[in-house]
């Protein structure tokens, strides 16, 4: 899954709003509690001085334009390419051998990034420093959320800067859905974005993501919020009978007319789909297509092969990172699409 042992996350890690995201994948069984009084997990937003601390640290660099041999004292010329040493000064350890116009700096945009959303009314979410900047990320979620009839949270609108001092990932900043937490985490987001802003990292980069670009992204990911809410009441209009459901579970796992593993398989795919649509509390939609949509996003998270799969947390964010889970929630709509006609706006939209 990540690159880096659970510990790494949790010291690289820190995240807000921890009652309405919950724990990070990589916290999931950990104490809260003693991450809490640590300064690791918040119940409100990061505070910005902590979000500093983890990502807005300064490298060290130097230009490095002759290297001596020990033994003979001799100098070797070193090429353009590899003239910026790049380090981190609490580790000690360099990071990372760059080019004569690599701008080392960049990432402490995010400073600028931290005002410019307190500014637009946001808020921190989480901050993330892994390997020792190979993987910085910051993420922003605004103090006002997209309500959704009357569900306490409503839908909540993120907007995500990622960077590194290795060129690990690209810098950029981009509208976003997922609350980066890890460096998987911190693809999907870019993975996943409607609109983002990448920059090369050059000595003329450091003015190209600006607090009005950053603002701009603030209200595309919200847009894009009101767009998904407004298809969500609508789907929360369409009732689903019993006979629609079971038409829906035949288009979605048709049972095969032998019996033997495969059938008991499909049998209790449908029965497990059949509990998070009808009773399961976290089906805040009761029994309606938008209902249907949420208890097959729950399935899939939760419902896989536990013996293959291995960690259930693990699983979940590799698949939203590599698109699996999005991809699936794709094709169900499509098969909802054959048996709700009046859906066919959703399935563009969503």
């Amino acid at each position: 899954m990540s690159k880096y042992q659970l510990e790494e996350l949790h010291e690289g890690t820190v995240q807000g709003f921890h009652s309405i995201f919950g724990p990070a994948w990589h916290r999931a069984g950990t104490d809260i509690a003693a991450a809490m009084l640590a300064g690791q997990v918040f119940e409100g937003p990061v505070p910005p001085d902590v979000a500093h601390r983890v990502v807005g640290w300064t490298p060290i660099s130097w230009k490095q334009e002759a290297l001596v041999d020990p033994a003979t004292m001799e100098m070797y010329e070193v090429p353009d390419r590899f003239r910026t040493v790049v380090c981190n000064p609490n580790s000690r350890r360099v990071l990372n051998v760059a080019g004569d116009g690599y701008a080392v700096n960049l990432h402490n945009v995010m400073g600028e990034a931290i005002q410019a959303a307190l500014d637009a009314e946001c808020d921190i979410a989480g901050a993330v420093c892994l390997g020792d900047g190979a993987h910085l990320s910051i993420t922003f979620k605004p103090r006002d959320t997209v309500t959704l009839g009357g569900f306490k949270d409503g839908a909540i609108p993120l907007v995500g800067y990622n960077s590194s001092l290795t060129g690990a990932i690209s810098t950029s900043t981009q509208s976003s859905t997922v609350l980066g937490v890890c460096d998987n985490t911190m693809r999907a987001q870019r993975a996943t974005a409607v609109h983002s802003i990448d920059v090369k990292r050059t000595r003329n980069a450091t003015g190209a993501i600006t607090v009005d670009r950053i603002r701009t992204i603030l209200e595309i990911s919200f847009a894009e919020a009101e767009c998904l809410v407004e298809e969500l009441e609508r789907l929360c209009q369409i009732e689903v009978s019993i006979d629609e459901f079971r038409k829906t579970m035949d288009l979605w796992r048709p049972l095969p007319e032998l019996d033997g593993r495969g059938k008991t398989l499909t049998e209790k795919a449908r029965m497990d789909l059949s509990r998070l649509f009808f009773t399961d509390s976290r089906n805040v939609f009761g029994q309606t297509a938008a209902g249907l949509w949420q208890a097959h996003n729950t399935f899939q998270h939760w419902s896989g092969n536990k013996i293959t799969d291995g960690d259930r947390m693990q699983r979940q964010a590799q698949r939203v990172a590599n698109g699996q889970a999005a991809a699936q929630d794709t094709e169900f709509l499509a098969i909802m699409g054959r048996v709700f006609p009046e859906m066919s706006k959703a399935l563009v939209s969503v």
